[in-house]
């Protein structure tokens, strides 16, 4: 009696464990033993939770192994993401076996429209010592599902995240531990806030990877999405010379598509070219002298 109680907790154990690799920590071994009790072969053990204000529940899918009545696989979760405001609930299956798993947070982020970095271990089915790695973006393809409501998961293999990010003038970069720290969150998925220095001093900007587009995707404090163009050299020379000549900088364009954190091309352009910039400034003058009356 007291071996197979033994046997039991360590079963209780080794699922634990495995729930708090896949980001369910919250998952208690009360729960657990609860639902080893039943002593059915397949169970299924729920997980309700909140991130991002959206509600989010969680259904961890369990099976017993034929040899071993004390031994349980975790073998997969069905996630199901209620986004504030919105009446639809999203829904999608992960595998969490060897070489192929993915966490609560992945999970989430994958249904919320981001993508996530995933090493993909592929073992030959003849020799079990002979594995093939290869690294991969995954997102989900939400115009296209299989018969179970699936989304299609897609995958792109060519995207450097560091070149991408030395492409923008993000604070603190040059640390290798922080860019380290924020490669890691983005791999995940996430949606990081970064501190920016652009021409109106520093600014916080969220970011977050966007490997089907090569590029990264831009949000304000508020997370709608705006644009940042890059300043050549010359560019920012020019400005350089504006300001200390004490010319007022273009102000700030907003269009359909979101803010922006520069100038219209228009106002760029003249930023560019400080002597079209005072020739329109001089004909813009003459065009008012024109309508002035001139006393007899």
């Amino acid at each position: 009696m007291n071996e197979q109680n033994e046997i039991k907790q360590e079963t209780v154990n080794a699922m634990a464990d495995a729930i708090f690799y896949a980001g369910f920590g919250a998952i208690g071994r009360d729960q657990i033993t609860e639902a080893l009790s039943k002593g059915t072969e397949e169970f299924q053990i729920t997980h309700d939770t909140k991130m991002n204000g959206d509600s989010v529940r969680g259904i961890l899918h369990f099976k017993r192994s034929d040899q071993d009545i004390d031994k349980v696989f975790f073998n997969s979760f069905d996630l199901l993401v209620k986004k504030e405001g919105k009446e639809e609930t999203l829904q999608q299956k992960f595998p969490v076996y060897f070489g192929n798993k993915y966490t609560l947070k992945e999970g989430y982020n994958l249904l919320d429209g981001r993508s996530v970095n995933k090493t993909f271990i592929k073992i030959n089915p003849d020799d079990k010592n002979d594995r093939q790695t290869s690294e991969a973006w995954v997102y989900l393809d939400f115009k296209n599902s299989d018969e179970y409501g699936n989304f299609q998961m897609d995958r792109r293999y060519q995207y450097d995240l560091g070149k991408q990010l030395e492409q923008y003038p993000i604070k603190g970069l040059e640390y290798s531990q922080n860019k380290k720290q924020l490669m890691d969150s983005l791999k995940k998925g996430d949606r990081v806030q970064v501190i920016m220095e652009t021409s109106r001093g520093e600014e916080k900007v969220k970011i977050e990877a966007a490997p089907r587009f090569g590029a990264l995707n831009l949000f304000d404090e508020h997370n709608k999405p705006i644009r940042f163009s890059m300043k050549t050299p010359e560019q920012k020379q020019d400005q350089s010379q504006e300001q200390s000549q004490g010319q007022a900088m273009p102000s700030e364009n907003k269009n359909g598509e979101g803010n922006s954190l520069n100038t219209s091309k228009e106002d760029k352009k003249l930023a560019e070219d400080p002597a079209k910039q005072q020739k329109n400034n001089a004909e813009e003058k003459a065009n008012k002298n024109k309508g002035a009356r001139v006393k007899p």
